[in-house]
């Protein structure tokens, strides 16, 4: 059987979030459950993670790393798999291990701190995995700007479009025509999100 892709959720756990990042995240989680995708991300019943998790039909879809002094009985009782770590940090550690791909919507210092770590591991070649930065408009701009300034584009990509991001993700993980075959017919689609990117697939 083909492998599931596990994506990693990053973005703001705060409640306080602009209404172009509530419709992308809420976006983002109906074309991830269209493609019966599943998601990871921690603590995830806050924020613009929690708008993604909540588009899921099946909430064991999703993994929840916690640490342990979170506690949301919802998580719980919601079906997802829940692991807990002892630290945030410990996680962040551990995001390249257990995702095959990373999607970050804006976020406060931790999902900078992620951001950071996983480009850092890519530039050094220790991962190949996908980033993507969802800038929606150009509200991350500050980040955006700093990351450029660092001349390592080809290490992330980043868009303000959701069908654009999962079509990135698809075609960095799948990048010869035969296994990009091979997950469409798996995953039952019969072509990718968007046609006119298909040039990525050689």
């Amino acid at each position: 059987m083909f492998k599931k892709i596990n994506i990693f959720i990053g973005g703001s756990t705060d409640e306080n979030i602009s209404q172009s990042y509530y419709n992308v995240a809420i976006e983002l989680g109906r074309k991830i459950n269209e493609r019966k995708d599943y998601i990871i991300t921690f603590d995830g019943c806050l924020g613009l993670p929690y708008l993604v998790f909540n588009e899921l039909d099946y909430t064991s879809r999703a993994i929840i790393y916690k640490t342990r002094y979170y506690n949301n009985d919802y998580i719980f009782k919601s079906g997802a798999i829940v692991h807990e770590f002892r630290h945030q940090s410990d996680f962040i550690r551990s995001i390249l291990e257990i995702s095959d791909a990373m999607i970050f919507m804006k976020g406060g210092s931790s999902t900078i701190a992620e951001i950071m770590y996983v480009i850092e591991a890519k530039k050094n070649k220790e991962h190949n995995k996908p980033i993507i930065i969802l800038n929606v408009n150009n509200e991350w701009k500050e980040l955006v700007d700093l990351l450029n300034s660092f001349n390592i584009k080809d290490v992330y990509h980043i868009t303000d479009n959701v069908m654009d991001a999962l079509n990135y993700v698809e075609t960095q993980l799948f990048d010869n025509k035969a296994s990009f075959n091979h997950y469409l017919q798996y995953s039952k689609r019969k072509a990718p999100i968007i046609d006119n990117n298909h040039s990525r697939i050689r």
